[in-house]
């Protein structure tokens, strides 16, 4: 995934810090993608998708600040 421009990277940035709940929301549901990774037997590649995703939206989210603050 691309990081996005500074100016939508330091807003995203004071979001997770106004809003710190909604990254623990995310996290949950990126770890219960994964776990219902390994039962998938149709469409795998689809769930493996769906679970990268979620994984590179979690990251960016909980790195956003750090990112943000060495603009």
């Amino acid at each position: 995934m691309l990081k996005p421009p500074p100016p939508e990277l330091k807003a995203l940035a004071m979001f997770v810090r106004s809003h710190p709940d909604f990254l623990v929301w995310m996290d949950a549901e990126y770890h219960r993608e994964l776990e219902k990774l390994p039962s998938a037997l149709v469409n795998t590649a689809v769930m493996q998708g769906r679970c990268q995703v979620w994984g590179e939206l979690v990251r960016l989210f909980r790195e956003s600040p750090e990112i943000a603050a060495k603009l």
